[in-house]
């Protein structure tokens, strides 16, 4: 039985050493679940550095690789207080996959989460991170969000692009 990722709330921190630094590591989720965070140029802290947001799926929803990515519509987008490393699950039944989980990032006042839906067709949603209500804006995938916050890149398979 899989447990309701809305459950996981406790720190999971692990620290570990850099065999070859003798640095410490902190491993920040340390649980079954499989967690990324969105892509190399999206950041996953908030934008006051107190938080981050990374997106989780359980292994047993993820089917066999296709092209080396596994894809489930049962991702969990979850943001980690740093002071306690404390865990709140903000939405789930997102499009995941494991190369960039479900694309979540903060907009620049750190009030929402924006997140994608790679599927056919292409979605992307903006949730409210005090509330969780979120509103779904069709067609396109975000790609990156602008530093006012104001506008979202986004890409589409549509002729003509977004």
């Amino acid at each position: 039985m899989i447990e309701d990722p809305r459950k996981r709330t406790t720190g999971e921190k692990a620290l570990m050493t850099d065999e070859e630094t003798g640095r410490a590591v902190w491993r920040m989720s340390h649980s079954p679940y499989h967690d990324k965070h969105t892509y190399y140029d999206i950041c996953p802290w908030s934008p006051d550095g107190t938080q981050i947001v990374f997106s989780s799926v359980h292994p047993s929803h993820l089917p066999e690789p296709r092209q080396s990515v596994a894809k489930t519509d049962k991702g969990n987008i979850f943001i980690m207080t740093l002071t306690d490393l404390s865990m709140r699950w903000l939405v789930g039944e997102c499009h995941f996959n494991t190369h960039i989980g479900c694309f979540p990032m903060w907009t620049p006042d750190g009030k929402y989460i924006i997140y994608g839906e790679e599927g056919d067709p292409h979605a992307f949603f903006i949730v409210d991170v005090a509330t969780g209500v979120q509103r779904n804006i069709p067609g396109v995938f975000p790609r990156q969000v602008s530093h006012d916050g104001t506008r979202v890149l986004c890409q589409s398979a549509w002729r003509g692009g977004c």
